[in-house]
């Protein structure tokens, strides 16, 4: 026997204020770009761009130039896959630029490197300028599986967050 159980709703959307569900402070977009950011350094970290397919090979001369630096600084990574950080100096300056809140909740944030030598430098890896092969982080806006899979659960806890504070539970 089966029973059939209807839970009515109605009330549901009088009880919660969408807009105060969607309502992002300052802080946490703040946040949501620091999380982005370390997620993006992670991913290419990993040796995978936006399109999540692996960076293309170190020359030679550059992955000696890598090994020999390996041994000098311990801070450097490795040469397979290549993961942009010889120095490490690129990925540092590699952060969180401007975050905005708009009145109508509309939120951005702008994080990279400004115009400057590393910038330059992830510029010309990016796109595959000033003799380098493309190793593409970033392109029209698709920044890879890492990124935005993170930007959506960040998202998701914004919302349960403001769901929790509105309904008073955990």
């Amino acid at each position: 026997m089966a029973v059939e159980s209807v839970a009515d709703t109605t009330g549901i959307l009088s009880m919660f204020n969408l807009p105060d569900i969607l309502k992002f402070r300052n802080s946490d977009v703040k946040e949501m770009a620091k999380n982005a950011v370390d997620n993006h350094k992670s991913q290419i970290a990993s040796g995978k761009g936006f399109d999540n397919s692996p960076f293309e090979k170190y020359s030679e001369g550059y992955a000696t130039k890598k090994r020999k630096n390996q041994f000098d600084n311990q801070k450097s990574n490795q040469v397979k896959p290549p993961n942009l950080t010889l120095t490490g100096k690129m990925l540092k300056a590699f952060r969180v630029q401007r975050t905005l809140v708009k009145k109508k909740q509309e939120i951005q944030f702008l994080y990279g490197i400004k115009k400057n030598k590393q910038g330059t430098k992830l510029f010309n890896h990016n796109e595959g300028e000033g003799g380098m092969p493309p190793r593409s982080i970033a392109e029209n806006q698709e920044l890879g599986d890492e990124v935005e899979e993170g930007i959506v659960k960040d998202f998701a806890n914004i919302i349960g967050k403001n769901l929790s504070r509105m309904s008073k539970t955990h």
